[in-house]
């Protein structure tokens, strides 16, 4: 289940949760001093009424239970996101290498013209396990030839070249997503 629903089903099942601890019924009391006498007609009007407002507690706290069983049946039945359907990192760099915006399980870092390394937190990236999608930032139509692949088996090897074969790679800003391949 998304992160969103958990969060839902969480705030709904407190706020229900509340109210059913929270529902305290109100009884109507009645006092006695030593002498007094209450007839049956007043014991009747007396239980009946207390009766009546337990009954009307008990169904509300019915209502409130309802709504949790459901919201446990949403979340038994809800499916998950397949595996490597979310990313595991996404960022912007700018042309020199570093951060301008992204996930915070990474860093980065340029290791030459036009060739950068970013480093996800607990993966040792390979090209057969991950997917990694790499698109230069709007206005650096000189980058059209893409290139990635793995560092040492630890990063995301990222090379941006313009499109006269056999040119050197250019630093040039770009958006990058990885996922873990399915």
């Amino acid at each position: 289940m998304n992160i969103r629903k958990h969060l839902l089903s969480a705030a709904l099942t407190a706020a229900l949760s509340l109210g059913v601890w929270g529902a305290a019924v109100t009884f109507r009391a009645a006092e006695f001093r030593p002498g007094d006498s209450l007839s049956a007609a007043e014991l009747s009007g007396l239980l009946n009424d207390n009766f009546g407002a337990a009954r009307t507690q008990l169904a509300e706290l019915q209502t409130r239970l309802a709504v949790l069983e459901d919201i446990a049946a949403l979340e038994e039945t809800e499916p998950s996101a397949p595996a490597g359907s979310l990313p595991l990192a996404f960022g912007s760099l700018n042309a020199d290498g570093s951060t301008a915006s992204g996930t915070q399980n990474f860093t980065a870092e340029k290791v030459s013209e036009g060739t950068y390394d970013i480093r996800i937190d607990g993966v040792a990236y390979n090209s057969a396990d991950y997917a990694t999608i790499i698109q230069p930032v709007a206005g650096n139509a000189h980058t059209q030839r893409i290139a990635t692949g793995s560092a040492s088996g630890q990063s995301v090897r990222v090379r941006l070249f313009p499109p006269v074969d056999g040119s050197a790679p250019v630093d040039t800003p770009f958006h990058f997503v990885v996922y873990r391949a399915p």
